[in-house]
């Protein structure tokens, strides 16, 4: 599995999909022995950050090989569960020198591991060239957002428009977490759309009020993800501006080209910083409304975010503007564009809500589980396998 994130970020409390879809991968009885290498740096500066994560200080378990850029770890306990034998984590950087060199590393991880004729499984469309070495039992692909709109990826437009198409050609099968992201892959046969899940039982209950939420005045009005270019700042800052009896919470990192300076100026906006996947149940079961102040664009089409899943499952109203994903819940999510209906949205969620209206929401995500999703890419899959 070639992940879109470090083993050592999934420890750290920063989860998303493909986190989720390997965890319940691990615990299933057919699944073998797991070889998940880490995302694959580009650069210099990814490629420092990557060394400093995984080869200086990460992934503690039994080594089974170590050299100057590459570690290859044995992990029998981790976030992803206890799983003796089963998975491995494979760290380089040899990808910030080629490709090439980087997939020599893999194919000797893999031989390392005992790995024969695996299934190549991968969320990373800047390297190709696995779908045309690891071909013996079956090639997936996992599309995780268009990452040609992604702002950190403005550099590799061109060279993601050739491995989409290359991976349209050469993978066995194509999950996509949006339906609009089918039509990259020429909404072909073999290319299947599975939405997000939830892990639902984590979100239930009613945790000790978090101290950095203490002295905030309700209602809140939150948010739980990373601020980065996705998010409408201008939008929320005309919402806050509009609403200074409420309090607008994000949980979060803020990325640094993200300019917050107007919104720290209003009293009623709070940036509390990023905090554990663990802990986040500690902040959604005490606010009040949930937000998806995104952007419309082309990126934001090719999502699904996790947030609202995970909204609905502490029951919480969510108001959201009007991007990818909200379909699936009909009569569930306020939508709107403008701030003035944002603002009014959000006085009306308020003024209805209930308890009655708070398990509906429940009840409607929680047949959208991890456990589900997965099941569902395993019986696309199993029928292709090749001996």
């Amino acid at each position: 599995m070639l992940n879109m994130s470090s083993f050592q970020e999934w420890q750290s409390g920063i989860v998303n999909r493909n986190f989720h879809v390997l965890k319940n991968l691990l615990a299933r009885p057919e699944i073998g022995r797991v070889l998940a290498v880490d995302y694959l740096p580009f650069s210099l500066k990814r490629g420092l950050k990557s060394y400093l994560e995984s080869q200086a200080f990460g992934m503690k378990g039994k080594v089974l090989y170590r050299d100057f850029t590459n570690r290859l770890v044995q992990i029998d306990a981790s976030r992803l569960g206890r799983h003796r034998d089963k998975l491995y984590t494979f760290s380089t950087i040899d990808s910030v020198v080629s490709e090439g060199l980087a997939m020599r590393s893999i194919e000797r991880a893999v031989r390392k591991v005992g790995l024969d004729s695996p299934l190549l499984w991968s969320y990373l469309p800047l390297y190709t060239k696995p779908f045309t070495l690891f071909t013996d039992r079956l090639t997936v692909f996992d599309a995780v957002d268009d990452w040609r709109n992604h702002s950190s990826y403005q550099a590799q437009r061109e060279k993601l428009e050739r491995n989409y198409a290359l991976i349209s050609e050469k993978a066995d099968c194509i999950f996509t977490v949006a339906d609009d992201l089918r039509l990259l892959f020429g909404n072909k046969t073999n290319v299947h759309w599975i939405p997000n899940g939830v892990d639902y039982e984590r979100w239930q209950g009613r945790p000790d009020f978090p101290d950095d939420l203490v002295g905030i005045p309700a209602p809140i009005i939150g948010y739980v993800g990373v601020i980065q270019h996705r998010i409408d700042l201008k939008l929320i800052q005309r919402v806050a501006e509009k609403n200074p009896n409420k309090s607008f919470v994000f949980v979060g990192v803020v990325w640094p080209d993200v300019d917050q300076s107007k919104l720290q100026r209003l009293s009623n906006v709070y940036f509390l910083g990023q905090k554990p996947y663990d802990e986040l149940p500690k902040y959604l079961t005490h606010f009040h409304i949930g937000i998806i102040p995104h952007k419309v664009d082309p990126f934001t089409k090719s999502m699904n975010p996790l947030k609202l899943y995970e909204y609905l499952a502490c029951g919480l109203p969510v108001v959201s503007t009007p991007v990818a994903g909200l379909e699936m819940f009909p009569g569930m999510i306020r939508v709107a564009s403008d701030d003035e209906y944002f603002s009014q949205q959000i006085d009306e969620a308020l003024a209805t809500d209930s308890q009655e209206q708070r398990l509906m929401r429940k009840a409607a995500v929680k047949p959208h589980s991890w456990t589900t999703r997965v099941e569902t890419m395993l019986s696309v899959i199993k029928p292709q396998l090749r001996d």
